[in-house]
């Protein structure tokens, strides 16, 4: 039996919502990698992440249309605030991580959230980024499978550490990364394509008026595709086009 999953909103409209996103050119927090294999295994592996993949076109509008609804502001001078912009990015991650985990055709594999880390800051630009930067890169490197280049990781942590360096004395709110990983998964009988989400969220404190601290969570979150439940579901192509082009802006190819 097949499941209606079609926008009920006009395509249209959605297309506005996704071109209102472009314009507000809001610092990157959703970050997709891609793994390209050689040629010969390559073409074993595409036809089962392709589940994976249409799934991420199809979470990408709905994403944007939750941000213009729920951030979208009237005033244009607000709406244009790097404090605006800042809340509207953040958004994006809790509403990524929110859909793995409660897509109907995606199962759990693992749920893990590591401890909270306090680190105190002295607002020097090099300092600050370096606490970032090894809390990001260490909890990369052990959540990350290790062909996934060295560089390639670099070149996002070093976006994340040096955009939250600039952005943390501009807003109150909590700042927020996210990873987004298809791969397959061993399942002890099969290889089942998936998903794996890695979020990063950054609150500041003050527990004094001297004093500056950053509280570091980071959790990771891993689904597999029901094969059967997804290919009972209807997809509106246009739809996916949309989300596509939103994803392929935001996605990092490595070679494995």
């Amino acid at each position: 039996m097949s499941t209606s999953t079609q926008n009920t909103t006009p395509i249209s409209s959605v297309g506005d919502d996704v071109n209102k996103g472009k314009e507000d050119n809001d610092p990157q927090t959703i970050f997709y990698l891609n793994r390209i294999l050689a040629a010969s295994s390559q073409q074993a592996i595409d036809t089962p992440l392709e589940d994976i993949w249409t799934t991420l076109y199809f979470w990408a509008p709905r994403i944007e249309q939750t941000v213009q609804q729920q951030l979208g502001n009237d005033d244009i001078h607000e709406h244009h605030s790097l404090k605006a912009s800042w809340e509207r990015a953040a958004y994006r991650v809790r509403l990524v991580d929110h859909l793995a985990r409660t897509t109907p055709w995606l199962m759990m594999v693992r749920d893990n959230s590591a401890a909270p880390s306090d680190e105190k800051l002295i607002g020097e630009y090099h300092h600050d980024k370096m606490i970032y930067q090894h809390a990001v890169s260490d909890y990369l490197q052990v959540n990350l499978p290790a062909d996934v280049p060295v560089e390639k990781l670099q070149i996002i942590e070093r976006y994340i550490t040096e955009t939250i360096v600039l952005g943390q004395d501009i807003t109150d709110k909590d700042l927020r990364f996210a990873l987004v990983y298809p791969l397959m998964i061993e399942t002890g009988i099969s290889l089942q394509s998936g998903v794996r989400v890695i979020t990063f969220t950054f609150t500041t404190k003050h527990p004094d008026e001297s004093t500056k601290v950053v509280s570091i969570s980071k959790t990771i979150y891993e689904a597999r595709i029901n094969k059967r439940l997804f290919d009972g579901q209807t997809f509106d192509q246009e739809y996916l086009a949309l989300g596509k082009g939103l994803v392929a802006d935001a996605t990092f190819d490595f070679f494995a």
